[in-house]
């Protein structure tokens, strides 16, 4: 199996600007645009997008309407672009990216291709934030549905979790498997609307390792742990 083409799974609420940087960067810096998938995930309600998205001139483009109106559940989107995506080939990484980051490498997917191919997909890749985590958390990631499907955990991001700690999840299971790949001369910049020198909810939450999860180990740990079990007995890792 050699992987050939990225799914860029994108859940957008309510930033177009953001969302068409995010889209015009990625081809732009691509080495190959003919190779990216786009698959967003949209507010029903959310008009302007909306209309942007399903005008949005590409060939591999597929556009998921979401009717819940409960608020952002990051989970809950990445699992129906994981479960509904019209490019679900094996051959077609799966990723975690949002609207609020930006391409700044050019070849970024050469890269990321050639890192997999490298694994025999057999990996989780994260790219420089260039913010606060950079190796030390996949707040973007690309990956394979060999390794989701090998977790035998039944979905993409962990659901259970309301305080969207899928970043955590990730980055756990990536690195206690021995399948974690950085990439720190591939920029995907993360910047948060409030600037990198105050402390938003996400510097809050992740500026010292894991801060947020202090104390709630003992409910990650057994699904991280069932996870890494499986990827190890099904040859994964």
């Amino acid at each position: 199996m050699r992987y050939d083409s990225i799914n860029l799974m994108l859940p957008t609420r309510r930033r177009l600007a953001g969302l068409k940087r995010f889209v015009h960067t990625a081809i732009d810096k691509a080495d190959e645009a003919g190779r990216l998938y786009f698959s967003f995930l949209v507010d029903a309600d959310d008009s302007p997008t909306m209309h942007w998205a399903l005008g949005f001139q590409w060939n591999h483009k597929h556009v998921i309407i979401d009717h819940d109106t409960t608020g952002p559940n990051l989970s809950r989107y990445y699992n129906r672009l994981y479960d509904e995506s019209a490019y679900s080939e094996e051959r077609t990484l799966v990723s975690m990216v949002a609207d609020d980051m930006y391409f700044d490498s050019q070849g970024w997917d050469t890269a990321i291709l050639n890192a997999v191919n490298a694994r025999k997909g057999a990996a989780i890749v994260w790219c420089d934030d260039c913010y606060i985590q950079h190796e030390k958390m996949a707040v973007n990631l690309f990956t394979t549905r060999r390794v989701v499907d090998g977790t035998c955990l039944g979905e993409f991001m962990w659901s259970r979790w309301r305080a969207n700690m899928i970043d955590v999840v990730w980055t756990e299971i990536a690195k206690r498997a021995g399948i974690a790949c950085y990439l720190p001369d591939v920029r995907l910049v993360h910047e948060h609307n409030s600037g990198k020198r105050v402390k938003d909810e996400t510097h809050l939450r992740l500026s010292k390792h894991y801060t947020f999860a202090a104390g709630k180990w003992h409910i990650l740990n057994p699904y991280i742990d069932i996870a890494v079990k499986s990827l190890r007995e099904s040859g994964v890792a």
